[in-house]
């Protein structure tokens, strides 16, 4: 008879997965830029489209020949999966709030108007208390090329 299939087995395929996706994606994202020095004036932020966000009962990344789960994790585990300034496939452990930053820059927005959208769903501190604890965060975000500066949209040919 064969062994039982361990319950973490179907996430550790899909988190896998997920590496082969983003490692596989070919899409253009030339128009972003990571320069942290030299950014233009007016400016917005984007996630890149080859990240990848999923949520494990396990801690997938940890799975290993050292390392089988016995059971799942008291709190979801949240994995972004990436690729770096190198182009190798990395991932990143975040928290809920990095989650919810991170949903702010699905399309191109500018880090005062994130953060005061986060300030919505975070009722007990400002846009400007969140932007001045994120902000390095947000940085370490663009560095790793998760995000990145991208043109302002232009409707009709004007700014």
């Amino acid at each position: 008879a064969l062994p039982p299939v361990p319950e973490f087995i179907f996430e550790l395929m899909h988190y896998e997965w997920l590496e082969l996706a983003v490692e596989i994606d070919d899409t253009d994202c030339s128009r972003f830029h990571f320069d942290l020095e030299n950014r233009k004036e007016n400016f917005q932020l984007q996630i890149l489209p080859t990240v990848r966000l999923a949520s494990y009962q396990y801690a997938v990344e940890q799975i290993g020949p050292s390392y089988i789960p016995t059971q799942a994790l008291d709190i979801q585990t949240m994995i972004l999966v990436f690729r770096n300034q190198s182009d190798d496939v990395e991932f990143m452990r975040i928290n809920d709030l990095t989650a919810l930053l991170l949903a702010q820059f699905e399309e191109p927005t500018t880090i005062d108007s994130a953060f005061k959208t986060l300030a919505e769903h975070v009722p007990d501190q400002t846009a400007d208390e969140l932007k001045t604890a994120g902000l390095s965060h947000l940085m370490t975000l663009v560095e790793n090329h998760i995000i990145g500066y991208v043109e302002p949209q232009t409707h009709a040919g004007k700014p």
